[in-house]
């Protein structure tokens, strides 16, 4: 992680210097990853998002491979209730990272604590930390998801 680290955590910069980057790359980030992003940035830059999605304690429930594509099938909060977000990685041209067995279990470790976006030349990379310790970096240069339930007009 890049932003959310223990030192830029204690000293309260983390989400500050990451709503920076957001607003310094928000021309450059898919329409996507903003919606994804609630509660990583302040409300202000997501405010126009219809339907933000929290992903914080967010499980993995299920992943497949289908030509060079990554889709992570997420079991996360709506509001007490369960969403369901599908992430679809375009990884062509890059290495698929492989899913730990310890992120597919049932356990609070594998709950995602915290998650960000990198722009790399021609390229982004969705960096997740789970609680266990274990960290996804996943690079794509497109992103798709789906919402279950979806209430919002975009993705």
């Amino acid at each position: 992680m890049r932003f959310f680290t223990d030192r830029s955590c204690e000293l309260g910069t983390a989400h500050v210097d990451y709503a920076q980057y957001w607003r310094d790359n928000l021309d450059r980030m898919p329409k996507i990853a903003l919606r994804l992003s609630a509660g990583m940035l302040p409300s202000q830059l997501i405010e126009e998002t219809t339907d933000p999605v929290f992903l914080h304690d967010a499980r993995i429930r299920a992943f497949k491979v289908t030509q060079n594509v990554l889709s992570l099938t997420l079991h996360a909060d709506d509001d007490g209730g369960l969403r369901i977000v599908t992430l679809h990685y375009d990884c062509s041209g890059f290495s698929i990272p492989e899913i730990p067995a310890a992120l597919q279990a049932d356990f609070s470790d594998a709950d995602l604590v915290c998650h960000e976006f990198h722009i790399e030349s021609d390229w982004i990379e969705h960096q997740i930390l789970f609680a266990g310790g274990v960290e996804l970096k996943i690079p794509f240069r497109i992103l798709e998801a789906e919402f279950e339930p979806d209430r919002g007009l975009m993705n």
